[in-house]
Parts: C-alpha cells; sequence; structure tokens
C-alpha cells in the first residue's frame, strides 16, 4: 500500500502584475507564494522549491529568498531571474511576476551545487579534469536529472568549436546518459543583468543546479518546434561548420532541388522562417533504420559560400553524419509539442512539472498567449492543470537521445511521477 505522504507532492503558486514596470512588493509576493502552497501541501517541510521573478520583482532576489527560507525553509531553494515567467496553464509575458514550483521528493536525494570559474581557462581546467569536476557537481553516483540555470555572460555551456570548455560536453562525458534541463537566464545578456539563487547565495555568474536521484520518475521531452522537408542526407565532406558534400555533390544543388519539390506552404515557411538543418544525434534502435523526427539536433543555416558552394550551419557536422532540412512556424511548434506529447496519454497523470521554452516562442511566435502551457495541460489530459512553474530563457537546456545540448526555439519539459501506483 503505497500512502499519499509516500509519494511527490506538488504545488505551483504564482503572483503578478500587470506589466513589467508595475511595482510588484516582494514582500506581498512572497507571502502570498508561501500561503498558497502551504494550502496545498501542509505544513510540514518542503524538500525543493524552484522559482523564477521577471519585470520589477527580479530586482529583489536577495529578499524573495529569505522570506522564502524563513516562512517554508525548503531543504533546496533554487531561482533565477527572467523576461517572463511561466505558471500552470498560463504564461505571463511583460508582467512583473513570480512563479514557484514546490514539492515533496520523499524517495528522492537532492544535490544542489554552483559551478564557476574566473576566467576561460580556469573553465577549461574544470572541466578537462574529471575528478574536479564530478567533485564539484557533487552528486551521486548515479543521477536521475539535473536542473541547471546558467548565466548569459559566463557560463561556457556552448562555446562553438571549442567543445572542450563546453560544460553540457562535460555532463556528457562524466554522467553519460543523465538528462539535463533547464535555462540560460533571459532578464539581460550583459553582466550581472542577472541573478541566481542557490539556498540563500546570490550569484550572477557561472551555472547553480540540482542534481537528483533515487526513488522518482522523470521523463524529459524536447520539442524543437520543427518539421524535415525533403530526404536525408549523408555527410560525405566537411569541416568546421561547413558542409562541402552531401551523397557526393554540391549541398547547394541539392538543396535547390529540395526547394523546387516543396510545397507552396512550406515555401513560404522557408523564405518567412528561415532554413534550418537537422542532424542526426540519437542512436538507431536498428541498423537499417532511418532517422526520425525526434532524432535530429536541429540547428541554423547560416549561409552558402559563395567561392565554394558549401553549406554553413550552426553546428559541427563529420563525414558519415545523416542531415535532413527543417522548416519552422507557429503551426509546426504546436503540432511538435503535441506529438512530443502524444505518449503521454499512456501514462499516469505527473505530479508536477518544469518548463523551459524559448523566449522566441511566445506570443512573438505564436501570435497569442499561453501557447506552450496550454498545450502541455491539454495534452497531459487532466480535469486539474498540473502543477508547473518556468520561465522564458535565453537558451534552453535539454537532450536529444543520449547527450544533453544548449537549444534556441525549444520547449523543454520535465515530468515528475511516483514510481508506483498511487494507491492507498
Amino acid at each position: 500500500m503505497t500512502r499519499s505522504h509516500d509519494i511527490p507532492q506538488f504545488a505551483s503558486a504564482f503572483v503578478t502584475q500587470p506589466n513589467m514596470h508595475a511595482d510588484l512588493d516582494p514582500q506581498r509576493a512572497i507571502l502570498q507564494i508561501s500561503d498558497t502552497i502551504t494550502a496545498a501541501l501542509g505544513p510540514e517541510p518542503i524538500d525543493l522549491l524552484l522559482w523564477f521573478a521577471s519585470g520589477s520583482v527580479a530586482n529583489h532576489t536577495e529578499q524573495i529568498a529569505a522570506t522564502i527560507s524563513e516562512r517554508l525553509n525548503p531543504r533546496v531553494q533554487l531561482g533565477c531571474t527572467a523576461i517572463a515567467v511561466l505558471h500552470d496553464e498560463r504564461e505571463y509575458e511583460n508582467a512583473s511576476a513570480l512563479s514557484a514550483l514546490a514539492a515533496r521528493l520523499p524517495g528522492a536525494t537532492l544535490t544542489p551545487f554552483h559551478l564557476q570559474a574566473q576566467n576561460i581557462s580556469d573553465w577549461a581546467a574544470l572541466i578537462a579534469d574529471a575528478d574536479m569536476f564530478i567533485e564539484a557537481i557533487g552528486a551521486p553516483k548515479n543521477p536521475r536529472l539535473f536542473v541547471l540555470l546558467a548565466d548569459p555572460a559566463t557560463a561556457p555551456l556552448d562555446m562553438g568549436g571549442e567543445i572542450s570548455i563546453s560544460i553540457l560536453r562535460a555532463l556528457n562525458d562524466y554522467f553519460p546518459g543523465v538528462p539535463a534541463v533547464g535555462g540560460v537566464a533571459s532578464n539581460g545578456m550583459h553582466p550581472n543583468a542577472n541573478c541566481l539563487l542557490l539556498n540563500n547565495v546570490t550569484t550572477h555568474t557561472g551555472v547553480i543546479g540540482i542534481a537528483i536521484s533515487g526513488d522518482i520518475d522523470i521523463e524529459v521531452i524536447t520539442s524543437q518546434g520543427c518539421r524535415p522537408v525533403g530526404p536525408i542526407f549523408t555527410v560525405t565532406a566537411a569541416h568546421e561548420n561547413l558542409i562541402d558534400s552531401l551523397d557526393g555533390e554540391k549541398p547547394l544543388a541539392l538543396l535547390q532541388q529540395v526547394v523546387e519539390n516543396l510545397s507552396v506552404n512550406d515555401r513560404r515557411l522557408l523564405h518567412s522562417g528561415g532554413l534550418y538543418v537537422g542532424r542526426a544525434v540519437r542512436r538507431l534502435a536498428d541498423s537499417d533504420g532511418a532517422p526520425g523526427r525526434g532524432d535530429f539536433l536541429v540547428r541554423g543555416v547560416l549561409g552558402i559560400d559563395s567561392r565554394t558552394d558549401a553549406l554553413m550551419i550552426a553546428d559541427v557536422a563529420d563525414p558519415g553524419d545523416m542531415l535532413q532540412f527543417h522548416v519552422r512556424d507557429a503551426a509546426t511548434a504546436v503540432e511538435d509539442l503535441e506529438l512530443c506529447l502524444a505518449p503521454q496519454a499512456f501514462s499516469q497523470p505527473p505530479s508536477g512539472a518544469l518548463l523551459f521554452t524559448c523566449n522566441g516562442r511566445g506570443t512573438h511566435l505564436f501570435g497569442r498567449p499561453h501557447a506552450d502551457t496550454s498545450t502541455i495541460q491539454q495534452m497531459l489530459a487532466t480535469d486539474d492543470a498540473i502543477p508547473l512553474a518556468g520561465f522564458f530563457c535565453a537558451g534552453e537546456i535539454a537532450p536529444i537521445g543520449a547527450h544533453n545540448f544548449l537549444h534556441t526555439h525549444t520547449a523543454s519539459v520535465v515530468l515528475f511521477r511516483a514510481t508506483t501506483p498511487q494507491t492507498l
């Protein structure tokens, strides 16, 4: 028999003002947040509390953290500033808002950490040394999930060709197969524009996070919002970020053939939304299988080298890689998220959820508010909204296959469930 206090319990809460410049009293905001969480979960101690602040309330992170600690006393508290936040089925763009997700996780172990360094050389030394990096994380031997919040000006999440100083590459190497999710704080892109909060310590640098391990079911869903067009090609020559040939031919000639065979609507998408290329990164189930829609890491096409007709991409490909062109628009983004969530119909509803979505989505992409959050809640098909919190990121951290990447235009969802049926 599984008792209610043996299963994960989640509660979400928020408070908002109608625009980013409206004064949201942080003390009142925290009182409202804590009262909502206590009413939902009761007075017992909370294991984890994550919060995201936008607008004027983002200027009061230390006060937020101190008051949360006083009233709720969570074992681990994680927060950051953002351009906009999410709560349950709604997205609060252009608002002063505070969104929070609280959890009791009786079977889980939470390990907080802060990765920081003075300069790129120090980052390189930390990331290159497996023992030093693993010690800095401090995680148990078999973590289930990393949740990361990063400062855009100081955290080397993805250094392009300099992959040796990528935090995500280090996680892939030293914790193989463990998903990492989260986002880059989006209150601003210059140094000190964002605050990261780990327990009662505020910082403006590096990456903060938690490693979650133990008895809890965690599922990560990554929707890149794209649709493949044309055939799958094999890279036959490439260097750095240039694709010199596909299937033994010049990429420009093959791309022209793909465009000629597109529908009128897909040509419109190509011109309005740009062209993308997907590189297959997921290991196929069998040697004869072809990569499917969710197997590609999608990156932008930067152009054509006028001297060689090579294809310039925002990625690095090697001979033998499989590539396919992609398009993106609002309808495709909704469709892709729905497809990613469709298997949830066969699972019990999650107890709680996190959503890290791109600041280029929202009304910028969909022309209407709440597109991602409402799609998630509808696809989870429950009578009441799943407790959910998150924010609009300046870069989303999420896995494709067995590896973690930094994305743009992506929605990353984490679903938490009990590992056993919730019966009494």
